[in-house]
Formats: structure tokens, sequence, C-alpha cells
């Protein structure tokens, strides 16, 4: 019930739970501990969660790179609570950011190409509407890179769109007249 509440915080709250998770919303961390004098509970054991409230990272950027003469790029993101997804188009081509990471307005936007076996991957930070950072390019020709995009269209992450949480009463069943309770 407070995980929209609690999302609005500001980027880089970090939040623990002890025994109760988010639903939908995953933790950043998780940890078992065994817990031999706990009164409740069948397993006897404590679950602690971890959460970093996430930056809104959802746009779509156009960025400058030193990629070559004339090279436009482009990235489109998506984000749902701490996981990003989207591609990148450079030039003609488009390509999928794989293993993608953000980390309160740090994000990190890997993908592969297909000419030469190239891979890059963008580093960033988010800053209000701009997006800085560095470009690691691997074989055959590895390189650093710096880049800057400019967010052209903000956007509004995926749980931002999700119901509110609804408290369900127990449905308790009637006893008949005379069962033990």
């Amino acid at each position: 019930m407070v995980r929209p509440r609690l999302l609005r915080l500001k980027p880089g709250t970090r939040i623990v739970s002890h025994d109760y998770d988010m639903g939908l919303w995953r933790p950043d961390q998780q940890l078992v501990l065994p817990a031999p004098d706990k009164p409740v509970g069948r397993d006897k054991t404590s679950k602690v969660f971890f959460w970093v409230v996430p930056a809104n990272s959802r746009c779509v950027a156009l960025a400058d790179a030193a990629l070559g003469k004339g090279v436009s790029c482009r990235l489109e993101i998506a984000q749902n609570f701490q996981t990003i997804k989207g591609d990148v188009a450079i030039g003609e081509s488009r390509f999928p950011i794989e293993k993608a990471t953000l980390r309160v307005k740090t994000c990190g936007l890997p993908f592969p190409t297909r000419k030469a076996g190239a891979s890059y991957e963008f580093s960033g930070r988010i800053s209000g509407n701009a997006l800085t950072g560095t470009i690691a390019r691997q074989p055959p020709r590895a390189a650093q890179l710096e880049w800057d995009a400019a967010r052209t269209e903000l956007g509004t992450p995926a749980h931002e769109l999700l119901p509110p949480p609804v408290l369900q009463e127990l449905a308790v069943p009637e006893l008949e007249p005379g069962q033990p309770k």
C-alpha cells in the first residue's frame, strides 16, 4: 500500500523492509537470515529487503557522440521500477540494449552491433533533461568516447501507470449454529 508513496521519494533514497516485500517492485538486494528464536513464522528466518528509489529514466533522447561525422544516435529507454530496456538507433541501424542497469541516476546501456563484432556500452548520468557520459567501444578497436544527449520526449515509467494496490478483506465463511469455532 505504501509503494506508490515510496516511489515518489527523492531518487537515491534507501528503503529497508523486514519480512515484507513490495510485490512487483523487486528488491535491489535481499538477505535471508536465520532467526531460531523468532516467535512467528514456520521457517524461523528473517528476510531483509533493500531498495533504492530510481530516477525517472523513461525517455527518447538524441545523443551527440563521437561515432563518426554526420552519425546521429537516438536512445529509446523504457522503465519499470529500476529495470530499464530499450534500443539505440545509430544512423539507419537499430540495436537492442542488453542487460541495462539503472542505479539512482546512473545507467549502463550495453548493446552489441552486427558490424565487425563491435559492441558499445553507454554509461551515463541523468540530470534533468540531459544525459551525459561515456561510450566504451569494445573490439576490434577499443576506445572510450564522450557523449551527451538531450531528452526530446519525457515519459512516465510503467510502474507509475499501475493501479494503486487495494486492501482486500479476507472472506470468513459463516459457521452453522452449533458448529465449533
